[in-house]
């Protein structure tokens, strides 16, 4: 499957693939970039990304093919697909990780360093914004949401806040 993002034809795809993705909606310009500082990795089904209170992995994850179950204290509390990321949180509020998450097929995910995804950001401010507005979206159809998924939510009021600043100064 790594076959399908090699060589021109495979970045072709996987700027395509990120274009998909939810905080990235449409944008050709924007998925090329990520495109350009992602490393594929791959999840057997049941392998584990990451473990409820592990520090950050200094990295966003983006779905491409495949999708995780995200638990907290062993409850079942979403499914995440392709186009969805996982990995936020840690980058947003420099928390730990407040859920599990398990591959329920063979899932392929496309890791962006914190840093580098930071600087894309910088240059497309619009993924902030993609980001607040998905994250928020989780939290509110997630009525088995974990007290400490529920606990970001101020840190949430919090990047809206950053979000009216930026927009106000530029």
């Amino acid at each position: 499957m790594f076959a399908r993002y090699e060589g021109s034809s495979g970045m072709e795809r996987l700027v395509r693939d990120f274009s998909a993705q939810e905080l990235v909606l449409n944008d050709k310009v924007i998925a090329r970039r990520f495109a350009d500082v992602a490393t594929i990795e791959e999840l057997q089904t049941g392998a584990r990304l990451y473990l409820e209170g592990e520090l950050g992995k200094n990295s966003l994850f983006f779905i491409l093919i495949g999708s995780v179950s995200l638990s907290a204290k062993k409850k079942h509390i979403a499914e995440l697909k392709q186009g969805q990321t996982v990995g936020e949180f840690p980058i947003v509020t420099g928390s730990k990780y407040a859920v599990t998450v398990h591959a329920r097929e063979q899932t392929f995910l496309a890791r962006v360093p914190e840093e580098q995804f930071r600087r894309i950001v910088e240059d497309h401010p619009v993924v902030w914004e993609n980001m607040a507005r998905m994250l928020v979206s989780r939290l509110d159809r997630d009525s088995n949401a974990s007290p400490a998924t529920l606990e970001n939510v101020s840190r949430l009021d919090l990047l809206r806040a950053a979000f009216k600043r930026r927009r106000e100064r530029d």
